[in-house]
């Protein structure tokens, strides 16, 4: 029944009791205004580390570690050029993994942080997985393998995250923002996706649904194809690149229309 939370307002915070009453934990830990956090719990507890917090405070990404159940914190001085670049746009979300306490992960939205030393140490993750990433879970009885959740689906490790691989089974991942019929050949579709770019079905089961042009980033938000000249696709997106233009159904991109457009 014991939860942590990382309070947005600058402190961290414990419940013995599921949730139904909190009190303030830690010392050796900044106060003030923290940003985004995220704690980890190893599972089962080690005896060198209880728990692992990873904040972005005014002197920069840091990681802190506990011993004693989160009673105190110890900063570890991370070389910057390690690539270790703290929360990041989604939460930082943190997991250490089951069967080794030194096995330490990190996903910040671009980037997916691996660390062997129990967070003195860092190195970035390669492999093919989309950059967007939202959480990381270990496997209970293998540290070797894991599990990324991204915009563009799931990707696995075999190798304790040193590289991810986009795992495409063909179940649903992908949110649809927006969607066009095609006017050249009636049983064609388009659709606009968040952070996936536009897909276009063009009638032959056995290829489904396949990306196409424009544009080939962002969140698409609006799909139009041309009354009259049916080759001619216009697709917006939200973020990233804008808008975009195809003069064969999306096979191509013919060329970027107006400015770089960015949401807000």
């Amino acid at each position: 029944s014991r939860v942590s939370e990382v309070d947005p307002s600058g402190g961290l915070f414990e419940s013995l009791d599921a949730g139904l009453t909190w009190h303030h934990l830690g010392t050796g830990i900044p106060s003030g205004s923290w940003g985004r956090g995220a704690v980890a719990f190893p599972a089962p507890p080690a005896a060198s580390l209880n728990l692992a917090l990873t904040i972005g405070d005014d002197l920069g990404p840091s990681f802190f570690r506990s011993a004693d159940d989160g009673r105190s914190w110890e900063r570890l001085v991370i070389d910057s050029t390690q690539g270790y670049t703290g929360v990041g746009n989604y939460g930082g979300r943190l997991a250490v993994a089951p069967q080794d306490e030194n096995l330490v992960t990190q996903v910040n939205g671009h980037y997916i942080l691996v660390s062997h030393d129990a967070g003195h140490h860092w190195a970035q993750a390669g492999g093919d997985w989309h950059v967007d990433t939202h959480d990381i879970a270990f496997h209970p009885r293998s540290p070797s393998r894991a599990v990324l959740a991204t915009d563009g689906g799931v990707a696995v490790s075999f190798d304790a995250g040193a590289t991810f691989q986009r795992v495409e089974l063909g179940f649903p991942t992908v949110q649809f923002y927006t969607c066009a019929i095609g006017l050249r050949n009636p049983v064609s579709l388009f659709g606009g996706t968040q952070d996936n770019a536009m897909t276009n079905y063009r009638g032959d089961p056995a290829r489904g649904w396949e990306r196409t042009r424009p544009p080939g980033l962002g969140d698409i938000t609006a799909i139009s194809v041309h009354p009259s000249r049916t080759d001619e696709v216009l697709a917006v997106s939200a973020d990233a690149v804008g808008l975009g233009l195809s003069l064969d159904e999306g096979r191509s991109e013919e060329r970027r229309v107006g400015k770089e457009c960015r949401s807000r």
